[in-house]
């Protein structure tokens, strides 16, 4: 069988030949057509000579073949022959006509002999090209089976190389999977190996915990045979001391029967002895009674402490059988365990082992691994198959095309070939016959050579679907696709001349007449007929060096495909070996130092106890029976007491009963409650928060505004958030009206609001939210923060992450005032006492790798750099302003950052919040260079969140506190790299929290209060809006809140203070709830400036009331509702020098978001034609402060600097003169902030730098104006 290459090279070879010879047939036939008739008549007549007639009709071919060539000449030589012959018939005589047509006839036969001479010659030169043609066919032929042989023979070659790469693939395999057995064998005994030496370490522990249980059953058993023996010396003195008051006894009733003796020798006495006698002898028999019980009591004792050895040796025994009973069957259960998912992965085995099986042969997959690597190999190259597929039928696509474009040429060619058979017909019956003759062949070999070609397209297709899977295959096919496009190159050019030539009949047959000249032209011009020049040597061989190199590129190809094919393999097994290496790091890295629910704690325990109990009870038998106080001594029965100690035991037996269900239901309650909301949420677009006293709070989904609002139903009735008039109500009041007032429908109206806030959140419009633009006058941005409405999917799913976040805290948070008492530890359990100094933390610090596992997550060389920065900067940069007040810079919470710590190292959720603000701050905030994890440890945060609120039931409940502190460490993360939004969604949560316990107030830690007011107080004054808590700490001025002993020693005196403010003309134009919020901020103006003039204790009295008062003071500004833009400037400007002077945070960061905030309101003022109003000095003092407190560099800087430079040159507030010198500008600045509000150490290094740059402003002004 010949292979698809040989095919396809046949096929070429022999259209080729057969394009070749037909064009060769046609050409050899139009040049040897024998000239017509009317030619040879056309010069008999004319009298032409005889050797001009047949070379006149030779160059040409082409006239020929049309029908019009005869009636061309004989209209004008048939008069001209009458003519003559009628003037010949007058002159010459009857004779030498006659010798002339016997002349003529001669001739005419002459030329008769030799026109059939040319005709047989012609036969003969065809007859010897269709010799040439058939030795060249044949020698093509021997060529083309040389060619198919060596095509065999490469076919075998490959075959046999095929089957090598197939035998040793094989060969491979099956070592291979020699070698996966002994991995498997080596695999299976080393895990053999390991369980016995498992087996052996676990029966060397239970031998040397047997070892250690007698030992320590001796050691018991020793002291109480040491006891008993001082207890049997004791009670053997007491025996001896007994004996001897019995001895004593006998001898004084020996002197008392002596008495008696005598006694009655004496006969008065009678009476008397009689008494003494019956005494006696009631005393003896008290004795005897007495010793009798003794013996008794003795001998029980004695009986007693040996039952009570045995009772004693039985419970031991009794205690580890026990134990070892709980921990056989603990083993028989995790045995059944391991037996019957043993069963289960062998029962899976067999299924894919049976299912691997081909006709009862082995399965090469011997495990699941090799399945799936198999897998997704067999993927890989299906992919591969699929996009070679892809390939295939685009060019069969093409081919088809092609080959559409073929017959229609050929229906061109047989419409052509029709209308020249048409316009043949009329001709000469001889010409036309043989033309229609060579049309008729010529069509029949088209047709055949159609249909070759048909067979040659279906054998090709055949070949195609037989051979998809031959590596070769591309490489044929593009070679056969090649040779097709060149028959079709071809086959246009035939065609195209084919036109030209119909082009040129159609020419020819609307000419009435060829004028002679023309005839003679067809001479050196080449016809149709003629044989075209073959393809040369070098395009032979140019097509093999291309088919070379076209299979060495699809060789190239499927080696390319091979290796991108291994690759993914490889990088499959790379991420697979990546996450197995993974967690067995996570699991070297987990150490089991003791179980939490220990057996032979729980036995020692119990031992101890039962000991301590026994000596108890020891001790004070002793004491009875050595008759110590017995009348102090209450006793009860025995019995009594044990009954009691058995009604105890199942009274907490069933307290511990009622504990745990109590606690499954609510973990079951809690649940529902959850799956309820989001059912509820999920379907009505609602969610609902069960508030305490059967309140409930609805919040919609769809709500996405930059202060989410909620409306809330309680018993009835509803309140709505944002209290009456608010904008929230504003908004939603046309609802209300109609469907709650008038219509009595809240689920109409909830569904209306879902309706609307779905409408909203949806719609494409911007509204003012956070997000500081500043512009220069080149229109470049500088500082841009992301609006609400530009936020990413990143951004928007972070901010839907924090608002989950804070729902599921602000659920958990208890509605009383913290009834859950606080997981901080006492100064026994914590690492760092609360007591203690916080310094004392280096007990922590130094030991990063946390040697006794207190820690709730592992301490690593990051987090333990974090909990120091929060410990030693960053906890007293919150209180920075009380740090000045003394060298050692003590803050009245300084205790409190220990508390903190150890609250984190007993919980992941405190412990990743704390690190991700950490880490926030020292990253955006402070700028230090390194590698910083905050996504991470945030992201830890709020997984170890969701881990708490889902097992929560079985972890120890936090307080209100611990949540609260969890939230703003959240918070301080989000606000310290600029993600106000979420850091609005906690701050939200906090709210949520705080109004539950009815307000900042009944927070139980101080340091708690102050942080969410300070973190409030920066977040609305980062975004110049109005504070989220309620402002319940203003201390009021400082002689009201400050004792007259612990004053500053300066006079009160606010005089100096600001006094073109709060003077005229400037304190007309302020509005008056402006003008009383300036008299408080000189206030604080004055403090600050003279907080150091006094005690130490003044002294911190003073910087402390100033942050207090700064923040109540921030929160009135920003509370206020202005709608002129100048008044706006100004309270932003009061705001920015309140935040830098008294804030570290608002010196280092936040002035930089104020300062383009300030400039984009004067700038709005402008647009609005607002003026000053002659209120310069204001002015300058605005543009003066916003300069100062911008970016350096920065475009919001040079806009300040440009216009209070235009500013002070067209006016006279300061001296321009003054500008030509840095020290005169910065003079004539420090005198225009002092009129004003300015602080010296926080200001002067920026105001010295302001004055350079207006400095060099103006000498560029002063060197542009001259020219």
């Amino acid at each position: 069988m010949s292979s698809p290459a040989t095919k396809r090279q046949r096929l070429s070879a022999s259209t080729t030949s057969l394009q070749g010879r037909s064009s060769l047939h046609e050409s050899r036939l139009e040049a040897l057509q024998p000239p017509p008739p009317s030619t040879l008549s056309y010069g008999l007549v004319t009298g032409g000579d005889g050797e001009h007639a047949p070379g006149q009709h030779r160059p040409s071919a082409l006239p020929q073949h049309h029908p019009s060539a005869l009636p061309q000449h004989h209209p004008s030589a048939l008069p001209q022959h009458q003519h003559s012959t009628s003037r010949l018939g007058d002159a010459v005589q009857d004779e030498n006509v006659r010798a002339r047509l016997n002349t003529l006839e001669y001739e005419l036969r002459n030329l008769q002999q030799e026109r059939h001479m040319l005709v047989l010659q012609h036969h003969k030169e065809l007859r010897d090209v269709q010799a040439k043609a058939e030795a060249d066919f044949k020698k093509h032929q021997a060529s083309e089976s040389a060619s198919l042989k060596a095509n065999q023979r490469y076919e075998a070659a490959q075959k046999q190389l095929r089957d090598t790469h197939e035998t040793n693939t094989a060969e491979r395999e099956a070592l291979e999977r020699q070698i996966r057995h002994l991995q498997a064998d080596n695999a299976s005994l080393r895990d053999g190996a390991e369980e016995a030496g498992a087996r052996l370490t676990d029966q060397e522990r239970r031998y040397s915990h047997s070892l250690s249980d007698a030992a320590a059953k001796q050691a018991a058993l020793q002291a109480a045979v040491d006891q008993l023996k001082q207890e049997l010396e004791h009670v053997s003195q007491t025996a001896d001391a007994a004996l001897a008051q019995a001895a004593q006894k006998d001898a004084e009733v020996e002197a008392l029967q002596a008495q008696v003796l005598q006694l009655r020798s004496h006969a008065s006495d009678s009476e008397a002895l009689n008494v003494l006698q019956s005494q006696l002898s009631d005393q003896l028999a008290h004795m005897r009674e007495l010793e009798s019980s003794n013996r008794q009591q003795g001998a029980e004792i004695r009986k007693l402490r040996g039952t009570q050895r045995n009772v004693q040796v039985m419970e031991e025994q009794k205690r580890g059988l026990e134990t070892e009973l709980r921990v056989l069957k603990d083993v028989e259960r995790q045995l059944g365990e391991a037996q019957i998912q043993r069963e289960i992965l062998e029962d899976e085995k067999r299924q894919w082992t049976s299912l691997l099986e081909r006709d009862g042969d082995q399965s090469e997959f011997d495990s699941p691994e090799a399945v799936i690597r198999a897998l997704v190999q067999t993927r890989i190259e299906l992919a591969s198959l699929t996009d070679r597929l892809g390939t295939v039928e685009s060019e069969l696509a093409e081919k088809d095309e092609s080959i559409k474009a073929l017959d229609a040429s050929r229906s061109g060619l047989q419409r052509a070939l029709e209308a020249a058979n048409l316009s043949q017909h009329s001709g000469s019956d001889a010409a036309g016959t043989k033309a229609y003759k060579r049309l008729e062949r010529q069509k029949n070999l088209a047709l055949k050579e159609v249909e070759y070609l048909k067979a040659q397209l279906q054998t090709f297709d055949s070949e195609e679907t037989a051979l998809i899977e031959n590596k070769a295959f591309d490489g044929q096919r593009a070679h056969q696709i090649k040779q097709l496009e060149g028959v079709l190159a071809q086959y246009k050019a035939e065609i195209a001349t084919l036109h030209a030539e119909l082009a040129e009949l159609a020419e020819l047959t609307k000419q009435d007449a060829v004028p002679p000249a023309r005839a003679a032209e067809p001479e050196g011009r080449q016809t149709r007929g003629m044989k075209r020049r073959a393809g040369s040597q070098e395009a032979e061989d140019d097509a093999s060096q291309l088919g070379h190199v076209l299979r060495k590129n699809k060789n190239l190809q499927v080696a390319l495909q091979k290796t991108a094919q291994q690759s993914q393999m490889l990088a499959t097994e790379l991420q697979a070996a990546k996450s197995q290496l993974k967690s067995l790091r996570e699991q070297s890295k987990t150490r089991i130092l003791e179980l939490r629910d220990n057996p032979t704690a729980k036995a020692e325990t119990i031992k101890m106890s039962a000991l301590r109990t026994l000596r108890e009870e020891n001790a004070s038998l002793l004491a009875q029976l050595r008759g110590h106080d017995l009348q102090g001594v209450k006793t009860v029965p025995v019995s009594t007491v044990d009954h009691l100690k058995l009604d105890l035991q199942d009274m907490e037996r069933a307290l511990a009963e009622k504990e745990k269900r109590m606690r499954r239901q609510r973990e079951i309650w809690a649940d529902k409650a959850a799956e309820f909301r989001d059912v509820v949420a999920s379907v009505l677009g609602w969610k609902i928060n069960f508030l305490p006293n059967g309140k409930a709070k609805v919040s919609s989904v769809f709500y996405r505004r930059p202060r989410e609002e909620a409306s809330q139903v309680d018993d009835g009735t509803m309140k709505i958030s944002g209290g009456a008039g608010g904008a929230f109500e504003a908004e939603i009041k046309e609802h209300v009206d109609f469907w709650v007032k008038a219509h009595k429908e809240i689920p109409c109206f909830l569904a209306a609001l879902t309706i609307q806030f779905h409408d909203d959140s949806t719609a494409i419009a911007t509204h003012s939210g956070f997000g500081v633009i500043t512009l220069d006058d080149a229109g470049q941005t500088y500082f841009t923060q992301p609006d609400d409405d530009s936020l990413g999917d990143t951004a928007a799913a972070r901010l839907r992450t924090a608002q989950q976040t804070a729902d599921d805290l602000v659920s958990f948070a208890t509605p009383t005032p913290d009834p859950i008492p606080s997981r901080r530890p006492t100064p026994s359990t914590a690492l760092v006492s609360r007591l203690s100094n916080p310094h004392d933390i280096s007990q922590l610090a130094n030991n990063p790798v946390d040697p006794f596992r207190k820690s709730s997550i592992a301490l690593d060389e990051t987090a333990h750099s974090l909990i120091e920065y929060y410990r030693c900067v960053y906890h007293p940069a919150v209180w920075h302003v009380e740090t000045k007040a003394t060298q050692q810079g003590h803050y009245g919470f300084q205790t409190s950052a220990a508390d903190v710590i150890q609250s984190a190292l007993q919980s992941d959720v405190d412990m990743y919040a704390l690190l991700a603000c950490m880490s926030s701050r020292r990253q955006y905030v402070d700028l230090q260079p390194g590698n910083y994890e905050t996504d991470e440890y945030l992201g830890k945060a709020l997984a170890a969140t969701r881990r708490f609120m889902k097992d929560r039931a079985s972890q120890e409940p936090k307080s209100n506190e611990e949540i609260l502190m969890v939230i703003f460490h959240l918070y301080a993360t989000e606000g310290y790299r600029n993600n106000i939004e979420a850091a609005k969604v906690h701050m939200r949560g906090a709210r949520t929290i705080i109004d539950m316990l009815g307000g900042l107030r009944n927070l139980r830690d101080p340091q708690m209060q102050e942080l969410f007011i300070i973190g409030d107080g920066l977040l609305s004054a980062l975004t110049l809006e109005p504070c989220m808590l309620p402002c319940e700490f203003d201390p009021g001025s400082y002689l009201e809140a400050t004792p007259l002993d612990v004053r500053i020693n300066p006079a009160y005196d606010l005089g100096g203070i600001a006094p073109a403010l709060r003077q005229a003309p400037n304190a007309q134009h302020i509005p008056p709830p402006i003008r009383q919020l300036v008299d408080e901020t000189a206030d604080i103006s004055w403090v600050l400036a003279n907080a150091n003039h006094g005690s130490p204790e003044a002294s911190k009295r003073a910087l402390r009331w100033i942050q207090i008062r700064s923040m109540a003071v921030r929160h009135k500004l920003l509370g206020l509702h202005l709608t002129d833009p100048l008044h706006h400037a100004l309270r932003s400007t009061l705001v920015l020098w309140i935040v830098t002077s008294t804030t570290l945070l608002g010196k280092v960061k936040l002035r930089f978001f104020i300062a383009p905030q300030l400039r984009a309101i004067l700038r709005s003022a402008a647009h609005q034609k607002r003026d000053w109003n002659g209120h310069l000095e204001l002015k300058a003092w605005i543009l003066t402060l916003g300069a100062i407190c911008c970016f350096p560099g920065s475009p919001d800087q040079a806009w300040f600097v440009r216009k209070l430079h235009h500013f002070v040159s067209t006016s006279a507030t300061i001296d321009p003169r003054s500008f030509l010198s840095e020290d005169g500008v910065f003079h004539q600045l420090a005198r225009l902030m002092g009129r004003f509000f300015y602080h010296e150490p926080v200001f002067g290094g920026g105001l010295r730098g302001l004055a350079k740059e207006l400095a060099i402003h103006a000498g560029h002004s002063i060197a542009v104006t001259p020219g």
